[in-house]
Parts: C-alpha cells; structure tokens; sequence
C-alpha cells in the first residue's frame, strides 16, 4: 500500500511540475507574441503614417504647381493681350489650346507607361 501512495505522491509531485513547467513555458510563449505582435503594430502604423506624410507631401506640391502654372497661363494670356494687342478671347483661346495639346501628349505618355513591363521586353 505504501507503494501506490508513494506511486501517488510522485505521480501528483510530477504533474505539479509539469503544469508549473507548461504554464511558465506557455507564458513565455504569450508573452513573446504579445511582444511580436506590438512590434509588428507599431511598424504597421510607422508606415501608414510615412506613407500618409508622403501622400500630403504630394498633394500639397501637386496644389502649389497647379497654382504656379495657372497664373503662368494667366500671365501668357495677359501678355498676348497687352503685347501683340489679341483681344481677349483670342488670346485665352490660344492658352487654352496650348494647354489641350500639351495634356493630350502627357496623357499618351501616361497611357504608354501605365503598367510596368516585368517581362523585360
């Protein structure tokens, strides 16, 4: 009889340490996820908030040079009115088909490049 309370005793005293072993393991192991799962959030959110300052950075220069190239265009079409003596509407006309032309040419060249060429051809 004293073997099977030994065989007992042991058999509690080994499933004790195992528990204690597999819960400080699997605590270790939540532990270190929870960790590589802050880490990975955090690099998340640094490259949505680089790739949204990038974004702004752009809109804002894209804003800035439409407004640059408006008043050039205001300016070329005042300058045709006041130099070459074109009434207004000829000379705004003029601007206006400059423009045109020139957006057509740049919308081809988008058309050309639009997809990128992986096979190398």
């Amino acid at each position: 009889m004293a073997k099977k309370e030994d065989s007992k005793k042991t058999a509690g005293w080994a499933d004790s340490l195992k528990e204690t072993l597999s819960s400080l393991v699997i605590d270790k192991i939540k532990e270190r996820a929870r960790e590589l799962i802050e880490e990975f959030v955090h690099k998340a959110q640094d490259i949505f908030y680089q790739t949204q300052k990038s974004m702004m950075d752009n809109f804002s220069a894209t804003v800035m040079a439409l407004a640059g190239f408006l008043m050039i265009v205001m300016a070329l079409a005042y300058f045709m009115i006041d130099y070459l003596k074109l009434q207004k509407y000829w000379s705004f006309l003029a601007a206006g088909a400059v423009l045109l032309i020139v957006s057509l040419i740049l919308r081809k060249r988008i058309e050309k490049t639009k997809y990128y060429n992986f096979g190398g051809e």
